[in-house]
């Protein structure tokens, strides 16, 4: 079903951006053990898993850029609580691990 609609909006809107989020597959199958997936209801989880987004592009779906949490803007991460920005600077390993995984994507559709 998903390859239809990245296809049909393709079709639809050539040249056009879709922005889109992923998550792997061990952020899928590890959602009842994340902290805050696991306070949601299981009909708001993520079903589809894509550990690399670039395989979208047989699919009329070009990866223009595609960044994790850790990636973010430093406007952003002075925003974010002391304890976040923290463990940000001095473990980046913990956090690379836990949020490597889910990333924002930034596709140019084909014409």
């Amino acid at each position: 079903v998903f390859v239809s609609i990245v296809c049909d909006l393709a079709q639809a809107f050539p040249n056009a951006w879709l922005v889109m989020d992923t998550a792997s597959t061990r952020n899928v199958d590890e959602q009842a053990l994340n902290a805050v997936m696991s306070k949601l209801s299981q009909d708001s989880w993520f079903r589809w898993k894509c550990d690399d987004p670039g395989s979208l592009v047989p699919w009329g779906a070009s990866l223009e850029e595609s960044k994790t949490f850790i990636d973010a803007p430093k406007e952003l991460f002075r925003a974010l609580p002391l304890t976040f920005r923290l463990m940000i600077r001095f473990l980046p390993f913990l956090i690379r691990r836990l949020v490597g995984g889910y990333k924002i994507n930034r596709f140019l559709l084909a014409s």
